[in-house]
């Protein structure tokens, strides 16, 4: 899985396909959380983990962040029965969104990250160094780089909160 895919929103809601992988899913609000599910007419081996786990990978690929914002907002003025549906994705999307994977607590970070990496090249070396060295095994240097990430957090957001939450987001993923 390496990012592969188009957004779209059509009479099915916002969603993804990827052909080549043959994964198509849903993405939707609820309560307050992204979710991915099952999207109509392609439920037939439809892997809940398989979705989820392309969506954080696709997540990750620099600029899908902002192609799934732009599908949405496009879709405002088209499909006026799902504005309410439109504004909660749009305004989880564009605040770091509290991005539920019901498999790791990990996910939780995959939006705020895709965020903070399109504003900040420094963020994005952080959040790769952390991920290397957690693949190592190297926890201690991998904490640092989860403190170092978080600090950036702060200082793209101005929100302390956020960058504590992409820290206990990293120290917890497993």
């Amino acid at each position: 899985m390496d990012g592969r895919g188009r957004p779209e929103y059509d009479g099915k809601g916002l969603h993804i396909h990827d052909e080549g992988l043959n994964i198509h899913y849903e993405i939707f609000e609820e309560d307050g959380r992204i979710l991915v599910g099952p999207l109509k007419f392609h439920e037939a081996g439809f892997s809940l983990a398989k979705a989820e786990e392309h969506f954080a990978k696709w997540l990750e690929k620099p600029g899908n962040l902002q192609k799934l914002r732009q599908v949405n907002a496009s879709a405002w003025g088209t499909y006026c029965g799902a504005r309410e549906s439109i504004r909660n994705v749009g305004k989880l999307l564009r605040n770091g969104a509290n991005f539920a994977r019901r498999a790791s607590v990990f996910a939780g970070a995959i939006l705020m990250i895709a965020a903070a990496s399109e504003i900040s090249a420094r963020a994005a070396e952080s959040i790769q160094s952390w991920g290397a060295n957690r693949a190592r095994g190297d926890t201690a240097y991998a904490d640092l780089d989860a403190i170092n990430f978080a600090i950036q957090v702060q200082d793209l957001t101005g929100n302390y909160f956020y960058g504590y939450a992409a820290l206990d987001i990293l120290l917890a993923a497993e």
